[in-house]
This record gives C-alpha cells, structure tokens and sequence, in this order.
C-alpha cells in the first residue's frame, strides 16, 4: 500500500501466522524424511510393486531364465522352485516367494531372484560346499565345513572322506584344516572316527588306522608325514599307528607290535 507521500508500506503478517506457516513446512520437511526412511527400509517392498506396475502395464512374459551358481542343484528341482518357464506371464510373480522356495533346496545355502522387465528372470545360487560324508544313524549325508547336513542324497560323493561318531560333524573342519595342510596324507585317508567326542582314528586307502592323541594332533600328523616317507608306514596291510602315548609310537602288524621311540 502507498501512503499519502506515495512511499510503500509492508503489510505486516501477524507472529502467529509466521509460526503457524513455519510449522507447515517444518511437518511437510517431517513428514517427506519420514517417507524416505520408510522407502529406505522398505525398498524391496517398494522395488517389487513398482515392478509389478510397470509389468502390468506392459503385458511383461518370460522369454529367457538366467541361471548362476548352480553346480549340484538338481535343474530339475529348481525349475519346480522357480515356478516360471518361458512364455509365463511375469505379472504377479513374487520373486520373494520363488527366492523362500529355491533356499529351501538341499544344496542351496542362499538365493537371489531378479525380475528384469520386459521378458528376463535372473537366478543366482550359493551352493553349500562338500566337504565329507557323515554317517548318523542309519543314514549316510553330505556335510560342508560347518557340518550342515546338506543331502542324503550320496551318489556320486562316495570319494568323500566317511565320518563316525558322536560330535564328528562338529569338528569335521578342525580336522580337514589340519591334514589339509599335508596333501600326501590328505590323497590317501578315507575316513575318520570320532572318538569319545574328544579325538580322531584315521582311516586310509591300504587299511592302515591312525590312532591321535586329544592333545596336539598337529604334532602327531607331521610325524607321520615323517615315518611315512622313510618307512613307508601308511602302505601296511591293515595296520595300526598309535600317537596316544606321550613318550612313543606304537605300530601294529598283524599280531607284532614294535614301539618305537
């Protein structure tokens, strides 16, 4: 507004309507941070009905399946898990359901599915890795380093080192790392039995058992190395080698037994 000597006058706006105006925009500021923290927390959510949209939209259908990971999975299996073939609309398809379905698998240890529009399901598997068969009860698994029981499904791993007794799957990692370590002697052992939850009897390819100590097994795997590769100790007809003992090892042949310092 002018006034009489035409000089310009600001109205001026009431305190209480500056505030209420500052916590209009304060809110909306408020309430666009909340949305974005619930986007951010909720993205696959959001991801998979944006996705679902635009598939409407566009009518959207598989025309290739990409599959990574895989190398014991049964195909068949999988396919079944996925619930897609080529041609099948990809309208409504729960990629977080295909994904619950294929991680139930045997030897799937964790899944992705990604639905790529217009016409693309990409699939990536990380498999559980063999490590050993583990006999329970009157079953026979395939274990991984951890041992989980992977499958009972054996054929084809029978080369795998046979585990025994209580615990076994529990410490089948410590004992593979330690004979890891000497491939001469990993080459050639095709089991190993648990003892008393607290030490190992090896088994290998001529019949020969190991016997080790509770206490620093490590230091009983490098002797055998040792007679191994001068006496050829391990090549004995179902013999025996005990490390138990603090002060020698034992061999046993047949109904012989030498100690030897």
């Amino acid at each position: 507004m002018r006034n009489a000597q035409g000089r310009v006058r600001r109205l001026q706006v009431p305190k209480a309507h500056r505030l209420l105006r500052g916590a209009v925009v304060v809110s909306a500021l408020v309430g666009v941070a909340a949305a974005g923290i619930w986007c951010n927390q909720n993205w696959a959510y959001v991801k998979a009905e944006g996705e679902e949209f635009i598939a409407r939209q566009i009518g959207a259908s598989v025309e290739r399946i990409e599959v990574a990971g895989r190398v014991n999975t049964d195909l068949k299996k999988l396919n079944a898990a996925l619930g897609m073939r080529k041609g099948d609309s990809l309208v409504g398809f729960s990629v977080a359901d295909a994904r619950t379905r294929i991680e139930d698998l045997d030897w799937v240890s964790g899944a992705s599915v990604v639905r790529e529009l217009p016409s693309t399901l990409r699939v990536t598997i990380e498999e559980y890795k063999p490590l050993a068969q583990l006999e329970l009860n009157d079953s026979t698994w395939v274990i991984d380093r951890d041992g989980t029981l992977i499958t009972s499904e054996v054929t084809g791993f029978e080369s795998l080192p046979l585990l025994r007794g209580k615990g076994a799957a529990g410490q089948a990692a410590g004992l593979f790392a330690l004979v890891r370590e000497m491939p001469e002697l990993a080459m050639q052992m095709t089991g190993a039995t648990f003892v008393g939850e607290r030490r190992w009897d090896l088994s290998f390819k001529s019949g020969v058992t190991v016997m080790l100590p509770e206490e620093n097994p490590a230091r009983a795997l490098r002797m055998l190395k040792v007679l191994d590769s001068r006496r050829n100790v391990l090549s004995m007809d179902n013999g025996a080698i005990d490390f138990r003992l603090p002060d020698r090892i034992v061999l046993r042949v047949g109904e012989t037994e030498n100690g030897l310092l």
